[in-house]
């Protein structure tokens, strides 16, 4: 008995790290935004793997990628050319990919514009966009001076 508890203290003990590895990579994240107002549904497809159906407006789920080289094509169920779009997903990064379309000789393209996602969220009281409050408009003086009723206030 005491030969199997030894042996078996041995063994944990030899399957405990150091802590002198590499830390593992962190993944890459990618979701897609369906941005075509009044265009065909798209299916997402990440190296190869299907992924959801979005309309108009619709947000993919995340995927999570390995740092390194990856394909996306956004497909449409008609023939809307699409294309397959080759990227190099880096480790810890989040990308946020929109779905739009163009125009090309009478042809429609559906392509994937990538945006890096920092993933910074807004202090409280904050837009995402970077919006300010506008400053308070005062009103025109007119050629003969400002109007006897008009403040700076105002």
């Amino acid at each position: 008995m005491r030969v199997l508890a030894a042996g078996l203290g041995l063994l944990l003990l030899g399957a405990c790290s150091n802590g002198n590895e590499p830390p593992l990579p962190q993944a890459a994240r990618v979701r897609v935004l369906h941005t075509i107002r009044g265009g065909p549904s798209l299916t997402v497809f990440v190296d190869g793997v299907r992924g959801s159906a979005l309309g108009f407006g619709d947000l993919s789920r995340t995927v999570f990628l390995s740092p390194g080289p990856h394909d996306l094509v956004l497909v449409p169920p008609d023939t809307t050319h699409s294309l397959i779009v080759s990227f190099t997903a880096v480790e810890g990064v989040g990308y946020s990919v929109f779905a739009i379309d163009s125009m090309s000789g009478g042809t429609h393209t559906i392509e994937p514009v990538f945006v890096l996602d920092t993933g910074a969220v807004p202090a409280a009281g904050h837009a995402r966009c970077g919006s300010r409050p506008m400053p308070r408009r005062r009103r025109p003086s007119t050629p003969a001076g400002p109007s006897p009723t008009a403040s700076a206030w105002s």
